[in-house]
């Protein structure tokens, strides 16, 4: 198990004995955690959690900014290594056909 993984676990078991000012806390930190650990969706969800009872809150707004930049950014980079692995296999093919129409 990731370290990050053991601070997750001990936050949610702060999250449920806190009283609601703390419970904000929490949700914001667990937020930040999962962020960290590039777990986006899950990041996501606690800030829009904490959104829907805090629409004004700065913190949780520019923390929802970052979120969205990261997926974007790894939505990208995702798509970009999917593409050049089909454009690689696509040119393996090519170069496989080539060489058989030579034989």
């Amino acid at each position: 198990m990731r370290h990050g993984t053991c601070n997750l676990a001990a936050i949610q078991e702060l999250l449920l004995k806190g009283n609601k000012e703390e419970q904000r806390d929490y949700v914001f930190y667990l937020a930040v955690a999962n962020y960290r650990l590039k777990e986006y969706e899950k990041a996501l969800k606690y800030i829009r959690g904490l959104l829907k009872t805090e629409l004004s809150n700065t913190q949780a707004l520019e923390m929802e900014k970052l979120i969205k930049k990261a997926m974007q950014k790894d939505g990208l980079v995702g798509m970009a290594i999917v593409g050049g692995m089909a454009l690689g296999a696509a040119s393996l093919a090519g170069l496989i056909g080539l060489a058989i129409a030579k034989s």
